[in-house]
């Protein structure tokens, strides 16, 4: 506990000590060695998730727009139902089954294909 008790008091009086120092290696070093005008910043995880984002977004294309516009329009009159659907059995035959449809779907599975982003 007094070992404790004498660095609390002690490290402040020697971080002050030390500070010329410091001050005097920084600047012979920078007198060395110039560092380059684009250093690399330390930035955190969310900033750079933002900056990587912001520049790998694609140019908004016609389709994109209207894909877009497609999902828009099926997420506000949704029409899901069950429809007839030719498929493959088990046994390798054609077969008529009953499927769900969603006008949703394929616009927006096209849209992700395409890698667009909003």
């Amino acid at each position: 506990m007094r070992a404790r008790l004498f660095l609390s008091r002690l490290l402040p009086l020697l971080l002050i000590a030390a500070a010329p120092a410091w001050a005097q290696l920084a600047a012979h070093r920078g007198a060395a060695a110039p560092a380059p005008a684009s250093a690399t910043r330390f930035a955190s995880p969310l900033a750079r998730n933002l900056q990587g984002g912001a520049m790998a977004a694609t140019p908004a294309s016609a389709r994109c727009q209207e894909l877009a516009g497609m999902v828009g329009q099926a997420i506000a009159e949704p029409d899901r139902r069950n429809v007839v659907v030719r498929r493959m059995g088990p046994d390798g035959q054609l077969r008529n089954e009953l499927g769900e449809y969603d006008r949703r779907a394929s616009p927006e599975a096209e849209y992700r294909r395409l890698g667009c982003r909003s």
